[in-house]
């Protein structure tokens, strides 16, 4: 009863425990501020997580995860621990925002967390009680609220906040989704102020474009901004500072009604906007078989996403064609100002006047809602007939001595974006310094020494000096019984072979010189009398032996255990380290080395602004992914990008020959030198050797070096402990040792060569900037200095608002927009 009752004490004591795990979140759900950053913190009382846990993934909810806390509570007497993973976000939406339900695994199994569902509330400015929205506001424009299909639309975003307060507006795009709009890039924002009634504004206005493909009633997503607002004042003894808090500031939706284009005219082939043609013909005389050069370009606003031809163009049948490729020209940072051009070279094969027709051009002017034709004007081109052979006074096969000299090698042309390539094959990422280390020294090392310890201990058991005394009592043991069975309890002959091999292991185990001793030799009254009784069935008559014998024979070797084997015997030199052994390691660690489809179809049709987009939505780690993306780029003249991207691809997988061209390309079209990289453009000896792999690729490389340098030593430990097999495993250690060496020199060497770009945080940075000392754009004062484009830095911290701190090769650090930099990896 009393281990009953205690058995339902322990019971009861377990089920309070179990019901006291659990994980919540603080708070479980209720109100949230739109718009402004607030704590949420995952509680979890009496148990802990696996790992930090993150926050669910919910579109829009921007978040910022601040570690851990724990607490310890005295619950009459009872002690709970209770951990805090505290975050801050921030919800910009006028939704019910819901953290989904989920299972977190901890160290007590995996624990439920319900689900948390936050309704919207108004943002209140500090504890002043006034509503963000009378503090700050934000608006998005569109003129007009009508409009045709495929129209270019102005769009404007304006966000502003009450001078009082002091915003602090991070300078970065604002946060807003086209969705199915085709949309430029936001304009570079331009400060304002303003007055409202009594109170004095100030605020930010970016201006945008975009056009609506289909007809129908859009509705179009809000935009939002943030900006810091000072909500009081902290106090560090005669001075004070104000105290800001984060908001987003969103704008309400907009409508928008999108009309379909009337009936179009014959030879309407999609355009919408302000266009102009133009045609030039040079020259317009000529010889026959001299070229001529026919181009027509068509420029202007208008959506040039849908624009892929130029008008069809005809021509006597009298000239030969050369067809060229369309050129697609856009205006920096621009995707609805461009222009498209080609050059149609004509071989005249006869002489005369022929008229080169004139070029008509159909779209439709959304400003005056009708269809326009633009026209090139005709042109006459003279041709002259081609002399006569006969005429020339210098015979064709002898040529002047100083006309042949002139001729010249015709220059290779500049290069072009190639072909995209297929995805499907994931980068290498490169190993941190513990991963490094576990794989190529720990876990290679540990192996080894398993190894050393399970030969040494063979070894030990081998020149053990009790073993000889072990082995024989082990087979008195055996021969006892077989004794046993063979005489019947002495009623019958026991062989002679049985009796002899008891009387020399006899002999060993009681330490005797001779191999058949005399009876009165083994100094013991029990050994001697057994030791006459051999001797009587050996040499008497009957052969027999006492009934009692075998009975006596195993309480007497009962009385007498066997040695033990000590462990300790294993870390004798002469088991632990043999001499050949010692010499060949010695002779290693001297020479150790120190440590050192949908996007592919949009690109072929032109659509350059959706093949990019298409690349960006597919993995990262697929260095053809990122190396079609610079392409996409590059297409549309924005070759800074372009540049990271191929150097994000090139670190990827260097050994491919086109990624390695587009690198080189897009790195001289954007003028840019990439920091540890650069020695890549012009390769020397040591960078064409670390183009063999990744730096991933050059880690694996070392860790299979390290594990063949573990089994040259293995095969080496082997051969001290086995001398049978040293004739053929020197050679073999040697080998093995001498590849492994090899192989981590190559593979530490080729890692250190990419430099920073090694690093799995590794950014190249797109545009040029300022690096700041703290991470806000409000104070003037900070110190600053310059980062250029093309610098590769690794990341060390994130702060709130989009900013990262980079950390570059000679120890500076500093603070830049997300949106100014390229991840390399991730």
């Amino acid at each position: 009863m009393r281990r009953f009752a205690f058995l339902l004490l322990w019971l009861g004591s377990a089920l309070a425990l179990a019901r006291g795990q659990s994980i919540d979140w603080d708070p479980p759900g209720g109100r949230l501020a739109v718009g402004q950053a607030v704590n949420l913190r995952l509680v979890c009382r009496d148990c802990e997580p696996t790992t930090a846990p993150a926050l669910p993934r919910v579109p829009g909810l921007e978040s910022n995860y601040q570690g851990p806390s724990s607490s310890l509570v005295d619950n009459n007497g009872s002690i709970s621990q209770t951990i805090a993973y505290n975050f801050v976000i921030l919800w910009p939406k006028n939704e019910v925002l819901v953290l989904p339900a989920r299972d977190i695994p901890t160290n007590h199994g995996m624990i439920h967390v319900a689900e948390a569902r936050f309704e919207p509330a108004e943002a209140m400015v500090g504890n002043s009680g006034k509503p963000l929205s009378a503090a700050a506001n934000a608006v998005l424009t569109v003129h007009p609220s009508t409009v045709w299909a495929g129209q270019v639309v102005p769009l404007e975003f304006r966000v502003q906040a009450q001078a009082s307060y002091r915003p602090d507006f991070v300078r970065q795009n604002p946060g807003w989704s086209p969705d199915t709009l085709v949309a430029e890039e936001w304009s570079q924002p331009q400060g304002f102020n303003t007055e409202v009634g009594s109170d004095t504004f100030t605020g930010l206005l970016y201006h945008n474009r975009f056009i609506a493909q289909h007809p129908g009633d859009y509705e179009l997503h809000p935009a939002s901004q943030f900006v810091s607002l000072s909500v009081g004042l902290t106090a560090f003894g005669f001075f004070q500072s104000p105290q800001f808090q984060q908001y987003a500031i969103s704008s309400p939706p907009v409508k928008l009604h999108v009309k379909e284009l009337p009936p179009a005219p014959p030879g309407f082939s999609g355009a919408v906007g302000q266009f102009q043609l133009t045609s030039k013909v040079v020259p317009q005389s000529a010889a026959a078989h001299e070229p001529i050069t026919w181009t027509l370009e068509l420029s202007g606003t208008g959506n040039w996403p849908q624009i892929d031809r130029l008008p069809v163009r005809t021509a006597s049948k009298d000239f030969q064609v050369v067809h060229p490729q369309l050129q697609h020209t856009a205006a920096p940072g621009k995707i609805f100002d461009a222009k498209l051009s080609e050059d149609v070279v004509l071989i005249p094969t006869k002489g005369g006047t022929y008229v080169l027709p004139a070029v008509h051009f159909v779209y439709f002017d959304p400003a005056a809602g009708e269809y326009r034709t633009v026209s090139s004007p005709a042109a006459n081109v003279e041709i002259t007939a081609p002399i006569a052979a006969a005429t020339s006074s210098v015979p064709e096969s002898a040529p002047s001595s100083s006309a042949a000299a002139s001729l010249t090698a015709p220059a290779l042309p500049a290069a072009l974006p190639r072909d995209p390539l297929s995805p499907g094959d994931r980068a290498i990422l490169p190993l941190t310094w513990n991963e490094w280390a576990l794989g190529a020294m720990v876990v290679p090392a540990v192996l080894l020494v398993l190894l050393w310890l399970i030969l040494a201990r063979e070894r030990a058991l081998v020149t053990d000096p009790t073993r000889p005394r072990r082995e024989a009592r082990r087979r008195l043991a055996r021969t006892v019984g077989q004794i046993d069975e063979a005489s019947h309890q002495g009623q019958q002959p026991v062989p002679r072979a049985l009796l002899l091999s008891w009387q020399r292991d006899a002999a060993r185990w009681r330490h005797l010189s001779r191999i058949v001793p005399a009876p009165a030799a083994f100094g013991d009254a029990s050994w001697s009398s057994l030791a006459d009784d051999v001797d009587r069935a050996l040499y008497g008559p009957t052969g027999l032996l006492p009934a009692d014998w075998s009975t006596r024979a195993v309480a007497v070797l009962n009385a007498e255990p066997a040695p033990r084997f000590r462990s300790a015997q294993l870390f004798l030199p002469r088991n632990f380290l043999p001499f050949i052994f010692g010499l060949l390691l010695c002779a290693t660690l001297a020479l150790a080395p120190v440590r050192a489809a949908a996007p592919l179809a949009d690109y072929q049709a032109g659509n350059f602004a959706a093949a990019e987009k298409g690349w960006r939505a597919q993995s990262q780690l697929d260095p053809a992914v990122r190396h079609n993306l610079s392409l996409a780029l590059a297409q549309q003249d924005r070759w800074p990008e372009a540049a990271a991207q191929a150097g994000a691809a090139f670190v990827q997988n260097p050994s491919n020959a086109v990624i390695r061209a587009q690198f080189i390309t897009a790195c001289e079209r954007a003028a840019i030198a990439p920091g540890p990289l650069t020695g890549f453009l012009t390769p020397s000896p040591l960078q064409r050797l670390a183009e063999c792999f990744s730096p991933g690729g050059w880690q694996c490389l070392a860790i299979a070096a390290a594990t063949l340098l573990a089994a040259g030593l293995a095969v080496a430990l082997i051969a001290s402990y086995r001398a049978p097999t040293r004739r053929w495993s020197t050679p073999v250690a040697i080998g093995l040792v001498a590849f492994g060496v090899l192989g981590a020199a190559s593979g530490i060497t080729g890692w250190w060569t990419y430099g920073t770009a090694r690093e799995l945080s590794a950014v190249w940075v797109i545009r040029s900037s300022n690096l700041r000392s703290i991470p806000t754009e409000a104070d003037g004062k900070q110190a600053t200095v310059p980062v250029t484009a093309g610098s590769i830095a690794a990341v060390d911290k994130t702060f709130l608002g989009g900013w990262l701190r980079l950390r570059f090769a000679n120890g500076t650090t500093g603070w830049v927009r997300r949106g100014d930099v390229v991840t390399l990896w991730k």
